[in-house]
């Protein structure tokens, strides 16, 4: 039996509430390409949607406006709750230009498809609007590190796989293809970077945040030292100021509870981001970094 070697990507979460003439579609043309990296859960009813995002996590939502009727008013109290999220609304094709650009105006859409529509608009969206990637088929020496495999990959006369679709590639997963004499393979590049606080606030503040040069919190849910456990560490920088004097239960109430970034950390992670798990990380965390960031020596944590 094949060995998945290395770990699977965390796969991106897709709740879908349509009509039952656009529920087939959708579903080929998002497993097609996007198999290891998604999973779709459908809802029936707008009322089944909502009961599920109370209950559990997501990333994207597609959104028919047969169902939602009117679309806006439905995706603005979504987006009002959850803002983090990104929306696509299925249009039908009698509204006029006019209405389609007011719908995709709002901040709660991130983007239409309308009906009748192709695969290869849907793919559109997905490449220019939800920012997935095409796989692409590269050299066994060009390979690196982080890359996800987008087929099974097989030697030539194996009947298990050698590496199994959805896999992330490690240095010895890259090497064992070298050995079966794999040529080329079909990869997603850049699809499992997990972006780091000070990256999706685009805050400028990397290296002097505490959290940025937390180097004993380094790995933590695949971020660069605490930048995906900010929530956690004390005089961090949020929202361009410099929070002081707040202890734990202030800063996770009034700030970090409200913040983007934490929601969708809580997310990618799928509930496991806790104060325990972070602390326990770091006492666990093997490589000796301490001294490699002389900007600060142990930043406190809360």
């Amino acid at each position: 039996m094949a060995k998945r070697v290395s770990t699977p990507v965390t796969k991106k979460i897709f709740f879908m509430c349509v009509s039952e003439d656009v529920d087939h579609p959708i579903r080929w043309c998002l497993k097609n390409d996007f198999k290891s990296l998604i999973t779709v859960k459908a809802y029936k009813a707008a009322k089944d949607l909502k009961r599920a995002l109370e209950a559990d996590s997501c990333n994207f939502i597609i959104m028919d406006s047969l169902v939602f009727d009117p679309i806006l008013k439905h995706t603005e109290e979504i987006f009002a709750k959850y803002p983090f999220l990104k929306i696509l609304a299925v249009l039908p094709p009698e509204l006029t230009a006019v209405e389609v650009k007011k719908i995709k105006a709002s901040a709660s859409i991130a983007d239409v498809i309308i009906r009748p529509f192709t695969p290869e608009s849907l793919y559109a969206v997905m490449y220019d609007s939800f920012g997935f990637q095409k796989p692409v088929e590269v050299n066994i020496f060009n390979l690196k590190k982080g890359m996800v495999a987008a087929d099974d990959i097989f030697s030539q006369s194996g009947s298990e796989p050698l590496v199994e679709c959805g896999v992330v590639l490690d240095d010895a997963l890259i090497e064992t293809l070298k050995k079966h004499n794999i040529k080329k393979v079909n990869v997603h590049d850049g699809m499992t970077k997990l972006l780091n606080c000070w990256e999706y606030k685009k805050c400028g503040f990397s290296g002097q945040c505490p959290a940025s040069v937390f180097v004993d919190a380094d790995g933590y849910l695949g971020g660069v030292c605490a930048g995906r456990g900010c929530m956690f560490v004390k005089d961090t920088l949020v929202n361009n100021e410099l929070i002081k004097g707040k202890n734990f239960a202030e800063k996770v109430t009034l700030m970090c509870a409200k913040c983007e970034f934490c929601k969708i950390v809580a997310t990618d992670s799928k509930g496991a981001v806790s104060h325990n798990n972070f602390v326990e990380h770091i006492k666990n965390n093997k490589a000796d970094k301490r001294n490699e960031n002389p900007l600060m020596e142990k930043p406190k944590i809360n």
